[in-house]
């Protein structure tokens, strides 16, 4: 995840608000949700001790996303099959 957003994993789960960082962070936590059994709290903890909520918004947030945005959507299903591989 870190080397498709250019961003190392500290960054990612640390406290910038920055807008690449977020969005990072965003897709980060919609990949642990998806391809992993963790569960919405472990994975907020593992990306600096966020709130359950928090993951559950990127959550949503990427899936509405990817019905919009094509390029996106390709992106997120290449990665996908490159994890599950």
């Amino acid at each position: 995840m870190s080397d498709t957003a250019y961003l190392n994993t500290k960054a990612a789960a640390g406290n910038t608000y920055d807008a690449i960082v977020i969005g990072s962070g965003i897709s980060g936590g919609w990949a642990a949700k998806e391809l992993t059994q963790k569960s919405l709290p472990d994975i907020g903890e593992l990306f600096g001790g966020r709130d359950h909520t928090t993951v559950l918004h990127a959550v949503r947030k990427i899936t509405n996303e990817r019905k919009n945005n094509t390029e996106l959507n390709r992106s997120l299903h290449v990665l996908e099959q490159t994890l599950r591989a």
